[in-house]
């Protein structure tokens, strides 16, 4: 198991803790799993979710509900898409091809 393994299963058991403020559980899930997908970790430095952009991205959309809205607009079109071109949400769509990429 590599370093950037055992980095992300940390991040993982702390962002477990965090309670969004502005999205329901799913909507923080799918913008955890994008920023993920948009910004990995990898062997030299941590990725979006080790910088906590998902919390900060909460944090900004709870001072701002139009820029709530939008977001949340934007999570239901990707899942939309998703379900609509492979049957799936985008999270379990994400969740798939990251384990063709460990492995």
């Amino acid at each position: 198991m590599s370093t950037v393994d055992d980095e992300f299963r940390k991040q993982i058991a702390t962002s477990m803790n965090y309670t969004p403020k502005s999205f329901f559980s799913h909507e923080y899930e799918t913008l955890k799993a994008l920023c993920e997908a948009i910004i990995p970790a990898d062997v030299a430095s941590g990725g979006a979710i080790e910088a906590g952009v998902p919390e900060f991205i909460d944090f900004t959309a709870s001072e701002n509900s139009d820029y709530q809205l939008q977001l949340v607009a934007g999570l239901n079109w990707l899942d939309d898409t998703c379900v609509e071109r492979y049957g799936e949400w985008f999270l379990a769509c994400a969740l798939r091809n990251s384990r063709k990429f460990s492995t």
